[in-house]
């Protein structure tokens, strides 16, 4: 997530949440005499919807609904509020923190790991399908935020004769499309090499031909048409971050 906008929805919730009537919208150092009037007049109702969501809000408790389950609650200093970063996800918060400490963040981080969640860097743990972030805005003001993935089906009637990978959580499909009409890629966390190793072996038994960690099987149908062969290659996007590539072949 962008620090810059980061900084910029932590601005508005401190301002919404001491009952600052004021709007000002924050440059981050960009004239605003060389934006057209379209992208200011967008910005302009982005800051007006999440001032107006903002101000509405009544997040003054824990969201113990919304963050992981095992997720254990922030008890030292002072809960300043919550809310959404977006309206398409309700489960994609942050959350700020008065006057706590890095001493109290390391006590925390202690008790997150404890709850069964990784370290996916210095600053962010995962748990299944939900990241948190921790961020200090200041010396005593914490950010946490904390995101829950959307999760996808299977997509059995757009890949034809190719077997579900039934390991991770599938959470993106790139499918199709006027540029790349012959290509899907499936976007999949919680996984790891050998999950897919696995799952190669059930290419093969399902008629594929396997090399190494590479996959084809000929005549194949995607959207209707028949192609001549289909490859499957995959690659590591992160930790237990993957994205299978399904490349369809007319020749």
């Amino acid at each position: 997530m962008k620090k810059m906008i980061i900084a910029v929805v932590t601005i508005v919730l401190l301002m919404s949440l001491s009952a600052c009537g004021s709007k000002t919208t924050p440059t981050a150092g960009v004239d605003d005499a060389s934006k057209d009037a379209a992208t200011q007049s967008k910005e302009d109702e982005a800051f007006d919807e999440a001032m107006t969501s903002l101000v509405d809000a009544d997040h003054s408790t824990w969201p113990k609904e919304i963050v992981q389950p095992d997720m254990p609650v922030y008890t030292a200093g002072k809960l300043n509020g919550w809310n959404q970063w977006d309206s398409n996800n309700d489960y994609n918060i942050f959350i700020l923190i008065e006057d706590t400490s890095k001493a109290d963040l390391e006590k925390y981080i202690i008790d997150l790991k404890a709850a069964g969640f990784e370290e996916k860097n210095s600053d962010t743990f995962h748990k299944g399908i939900y990241d948190v972030v921790l961020q200090f805005n200041g010396d005593n003001s914490l950010q946490i935020s904390s995101k829950k993935e959307k999760t996808l089906e299977w997509p059995e009637a757009l890949l034809i004769g190719v077997p579900e990978l039934k390991k991770g959580a599938l959470t993106g499909i790139i499918e199709p499309n006027a540029d790349m009409p012959d290509y899907v890629q499936l976007y999949i966390i919680n996984l790891t090499k050998e999950d897919l190793l696995v799952w190669l072996k059930d290419l093969e038994v399902s008629g594929f031909s396997v090399e190494g960690e590479n996959a084809s099987k000929d005549n194949v149908e995607l959207k209707g048409k028949t192609y001549k062969s289909l490859s499957v290659q995959f690659q590591e996007n992160g930790s237990g971050e993957w994205m299978v590539d399904f490349n369809y072949n007319e020749e």
